[in-house]
């Protein structure tokens, strides 16, 4: 399998009925992307090679999560296929909207709570298990769950050094006071909030695409 086509087999054991045709399509550098056609319907397929069915778990829940209160795109399957992971949604017919109306859903999606902070699963990017355990504490959730992990895999790369441990030291003082200060709620977020992470559909909806959720500082 590579990222322009897959084989006859392969797309066999999707669970999809009459595929008539299979294109690879942008989706991001992390997986490989297609819309695929039935008789009836069309979808769009991610698929993470050499990764178990897990691997898309994630997604799934903070799919979910947002779903509740927002636009999103609906999960259909997932699963494993030769040691393929995939991931099936409906597909979304590319339109055109205002930022205003983008503005709104994000806003929606804040606004759903949770009494700590962090998220239902941990998550795997390139370098870093990102651990969403739930803690109380914001500021202890962020230094420690998140920032100190990130330093840690920069020295494991050798890409760190005093004159930035020293900077990393001011901002994290600085961090931890301003949180002294104020109260946050736990809301839910994208977390990978981005340009290509956002789309309009031919209505002009927005929807919010490949989510990296925890619940954490809105602002």
């Amino acid at each position: 399998m590579n990222s322009h086509q897959l084989t006859d087999a392969w797309l066999a054991q999707l669970p999809l009925n009459n595929i008539t045709n299979c294109q690879p399509v942008s989706g991001g550098d992390i997986n490989l992307a297609y819309q695929i056609t039935t008789a009836k319907e069309t979808y769009f397929v991610k698929v993470q090679p050499n990764h178990p069915a897990k691997y898309f778990e994630h997604e799934l829940l903070g799919l979910k999560e947002i779903g509740k209160v927002a636009n999103v795109p609906t999960p259909i399957a997932h699963g494993e296929i030769d040691g393929d992971a995939y991931l099936i949604l409906n597909w979304l017919d590319n339109g055109y909207g205002d930022q205003y109306a983008l503005g709104q859903e994000v806003a929606k999606m804040h606004l759903q709570r949770s009494e700590e902070f962090g998220f239902m699963d941990n998550h795997q990017t390139k370098v870093l298990i990102k651990n969403n355990h739930w803690n109380p504490s914001w500021r202890d959730f962020y230094i420690n769950q998140r920032l100190k992990p990130e330093i840690s895999a920069a020295i494991k790369e050798k890409r760190w050094n005093n004159w930035r441990q020293k900077h990393f030291d001011r901002m994290v003082a600085k961090f931890d006071n301003y949180y002294s200060q104020h109260d946050v709620q736990p809301s839910l977020l994208h977390g990978d909030l981005w340009a290509g992470n956002f789309m309009f559909s031919q209505n002009h909806q927005p929807y919010l695409i490949d989510p990296d959720c925890v619940y954490g500082d809105r602002e």
